[in-house]
């Protein structure tokens, strides 16, 4: 199981030092180094993919404040969300898009509660994948490697650890999903319905 200390000391592999740290508090270069980019790298990761251990689901209850048309109703995210991943229609099943994000809250005609797929921020990276925490290790080290190693960093042999890790991390997560059939928006079924039978077929309007 991954903790801050293996993840950091994995960090330091990835640069190719033989540094070791004890503990992320060590009174070292490499573990000030690393502590003070973790908090946000920790965040950019989680943030840049849709990862499944990372995501939770949230029912947001309407905000009591004034909204601009053309939208009538605000709901603001939790604390912790680091991404909204989409917004569902009132039963819950299907993807809307009828909302916009400002800020921490979104903005929709609809009323309450409003059902939402987030990635949330998960400071402890034993709750992590393992896949996801190689990924986060490699991104730390593309970031301190040149404090941590001086001139002896070789950053084109880490990218490309770097990058293995990532393929290995989003692929996975990626397999452990079924796929997912989109739903076509109203404004699609619309386009091609209707009662001339050649608008279903792309092209129709010129012929």
């Amino acid at each position: 199981m991954a903790d801050q200390t293996s993840v950091a000391n994995l960090a330091l592999m990835f640069i190719g030092t033989e540094t070791r740290l004890m503990s992320l508090d060590d009174e070292k270069d490499a573990a000030r180094s690393l502590k003070s980019v973790w908090d946000i790298q920790r965040q950019a990761v989680i943030r840049g993919n849709a990862w499944n251990w990372a995501t939770r689901r949230h029912a947001l209850p309407a905000q009591d404040v004034e909204v601009m048309p053309p939208f009538t109703f605000s709901y603001k995210l939790p604390a912790r969300v680091l991404r909204l991943i989409e917004v569902f229609d009132p039963s819950g099943r299907y993807t809307a898009s009828d909302y916009q994000l400002e800020g921490r809250s979104v903005l929709t005609a609809r009323s309450g509660p409003l059902y939402v797929r987030c990635l949330m921020d998960i400071p402890e990276v034993a709750e992590w994948d393992p896949l996801a925490a190689v990924h986060f290790a490699g991104a730390l080290a593309l970031t301190c490697g040149r404090r941590v190693a001086g001139s002896a960093f070789d950053r084109a042999a880490t990218e490309e650890r770097y990058r293995e890790a990532t393929r290995a991390a989003q692929s996975t997560d990626a397999m452990e999903n079924p796929p997912i059939d989109q739903v076509e928006s109203e404004w699609v079924t619309a386009r091609w319905g209707g009662a001339n039978p050649s608008a279903r077929e792309p092209g129709w309007e010129i012929n």
